[in-house]
Parts: structure tokens; C-alpha cells; sequence
């Protein structure tokens, strides 16, 4: 197992997104961690759980960090959560490039884990195969919207707009 893993992390290496220099590393989280962020971040948020696993993940994630790089500049808070299991596979699969939110990594802790840490958010978590998704809160912690697969930075970007945001 680890020698694959090993190999899918030198395959991947090649495909980060971006190629700026940065020292950031994957931090990896619990469930209720990633829950208190989401619950106490200051402003309009939006949470994206993602897997370098999936095809689909791999396809959006570059939609999600330019979003977050136009509206983040105008308050909004872009918060990124892997489902993964590996923090070096994942930290070879985003590369060097500077994200404009923490790498975070959701550790579980045991079967359900995640459903109930985020339940008292509103939000239902996808399994690994069913990401990417994309959950938008506006300031005041009320959710505005939920969307799945991809093409949800479109959507995402609609209710940001509809919130009163302008990207740069």
C-alpha cells in the first residue's frame, strides 16, 4: 500500500496547479475542528470538500481557487477540506502553488464522524466519490446554498453575487 501510494504521489507531482514557491504544508484536521471553523469564521464562507481521488474533484478544484482568489480579496472566506487519506499524496497533488485558503485535511474519527460534526451546520457531507461540494453561508451563518459535482463554482459564483460580492 505504500509503495502505491508512493507511486500515485510521484504521478501526481507533475500535475500541481500552480507554480509559485510556497512553504505551506497540509495540516490535517478532525471533523469537529473543520465543523468550529465553519460555524465560527467571521463573515460570508464557502466550504468545499474535495478528493484528489476523484476525477470530478480534480476538474472543479481549479474553478474553486480562482473564485477564491477574485471574491476573497472582497470578504468572503474560502474555507477547502480533502476527504483524503494520505496528507503527502495530497500535498504532492496541490503542489507549491499559494492557495488563498489553508490546506486542510479532515482526519475522521470512526463511522458517522463527519455527518455529526457538521450536522449542526446544515451540511450533509459527501463521501469521498461524491465530491466536490460546495456550500455557500452568507455573513450572518445562514446557509444560502448547497451544490454537488461539477460546474458548482457557476452556481457558487451566482449566490455570491446574489449576496452583494464583486470579484476583482
Amino acid at each position: 500500500m505504500r509503495a502505491c501510494s508512493t507511486a500515485l504521489a510521484a504521478a501526481i507531482a507533475g500535475m500541481s496547479l500552480l507554480a509559485q514557491p510556497v512553504s505551506a504544508q497540509v495540516v490535517q484536521i478532525t471533523a469537529d475542528q473543520a465543523a468550529l471553523r465553519v460555524r465560527y469564521e467571521k463573515g460570508a464562507r464557502v466550504v468545499f470538500f474535495y478528493s484528489y481521488s476523484c476525477p470530478y474533484s480534480r476538474e472543479e478544484f481549479p474553478a474553486f481557487v480562482s473564485l477564491a482568489r477574485r471574491y476573497a480579496p472582497a470578504g468572503v472566506t474560502f474555507l477547502a477540506f480533502s476527504l483524503d487519506d494520505d496528507p503527502e499524496i495530497l500535498d504532492a497533488y496541490l503542489g507549491p502553488a499559494v492557495l488563498p485558503f489553508d490546506r486542510q485535511l479532515i482526519v475522521p474519527e470512526g463511522p458517522g464522524s463527519l455527518r455529526r460534526a457538521f450536522a449542526a451546520e446544515g451540511i450533509r457531507v459527501p463521501p469521498k466519490s461524491g465530491t466536490p461540494s460546495t456550500v455557500v453561508f452568507d455573513a450572518e451563518g445562514h446557509r444560502v446554498g448547497a451544490v454537488s459535482g461539477t460546474g458548482a463554482s457557476g452556481q457558487t459564483e451566482r449566490w455570491l453575487r446574489q449576496l452583494g460580492f464583486t470579484s476583482e
